[in-house]
C-alpha cells in the first residue's frame, strides 16, 4: 500500500475506529460482546448522548453497522467459529496494515480451542483499564513478538498472558489468567520462570484455579 492509499483508507476511519481495531489486533481477536463494550467505550464525548443510559455497551444494530462497515473495507474478519457462541472478530492482512501493527497475519481465524483463553484475557483487560486507564496493557502477541523468532531447539520461559505497566512509577506487573486447574507443580514452575523477570505478577482465576493459587500468595480475582 502506498502512502497514499494508506492516507486515504485511513480517512474512512473515525479515531475510535482505529482505536477499537488496534486493540482487537493487539489481542488477537474480540467476540462480539466485547467488541460492544469496547465501542461504547471509545465513543467520543459529543456522541455520548446518543448512548442508552445505564449500560456499558454499543447497542447491536451499531455494532453490527460497525463491523459491517469495517468488513466491507476489508479491515475485519469475522465468524461464528463455535456453536451457539457469540461472533468472533479479528483482523484482515488490510487491516494489520491499516493499523499500521507489525504482526504477521499467521493462521488468520484463531483456532476455536483457544476461543474461551482468549475470551477471558480480553474481560480481564477490559476491567484492568476501566480501573486503571493510567496504565500501559502490552498484549502476549506483542510480549512474543518482541522475543523473535524461536530458533530450533531453543527454550523460553513461561511467557505471561499480558504485562501491565504502571506509568508513573513505571512498575511492570506480569498478568496471568488461569481458566483451567494446572498441576502444583506446573503452576510453581510457571511461577519461578515469571518471578525471575518480574517482582509483581497478578492471577486471575476461576473459583477452581484459584484455589491452587491462595497458598502461593500471589494476588487473584
Amino acid at each position: 500500500m502506498t502512502t497514499s492509499d494508506h492516507t486515504q483508507a485511513t480517512s474512512q476511519l473515525t479515531s475510535r475506529d482505529l482505536l477499537c481495531l488496534r486493540w482487537i489486533g493487539l489481542q488477537y481477536a474480540a467476540r462480539f460482546d466485547q467488541v460492544q463494550r469496547l465501542l461504547y467505550r471509545h465513543t467520543p464525548a459529543e456522541d455520548r448522548y446518543k448512548l442508552k443510559p445505564n449500560v456499558d455497551f454499543l447497542s447491536q444494530d451499531r455494532t453490527y453497522e460497525l463491523l459491517r462497515k469495517w468488513a466491507t473495507l476489508g479491515y475485519i474478519e469475522k465468524k461464528m467459529i463455535l456453536h451457539g457462541d457469540q461472533l468472533w472478530v479479528w483482523l484482515s492482512r488490510e487491516g494489520l496494515r491499516v493499523t499500521q501493527l507489525p504482526f504477521q497475519y499467521g493462521d488468520g481465524q484463531p483456532s476455536s480451542v483457544r476461543l474461551p483463553h482468549l475470551y477471558s484475557i480480553n474481560q480481564v483487560r477490559l476491567a484492568v483499564e476501566a480501573r486503571r486507564p493510567g496504565d500501559l496493557w502490552t498484549s502476549e502477541r506483542e510480549i512474543r513478538r518482541e522475543m523473535g523468532v524461536l530458533i530450533k531447539g531453543e527454550r523460553r520461559p513461561h511467557t505471561p498472558d499480558a504485562l501491565l505497566t504502571n506509568m508513573t512509577n513505571g512498575k511492570v506487573t506480569a498478568i496471568e489468567v488461569e481458566r483451567t486447574a494446572k498441576t502444583e507443580s506446573a503452576l510453581l514452575e510457571d511461577l519461578r520462570e515469571l518471578a525471575v523477570t518480574y517482582t509483581s505478577i497478578w492471577y486471575f482465576a476461576t473459583p477452581a484455579t484459584k484455589k491452587l493459587l491462595e497458598p502461593t500468595g500471589y494476588a487473584t480475582s
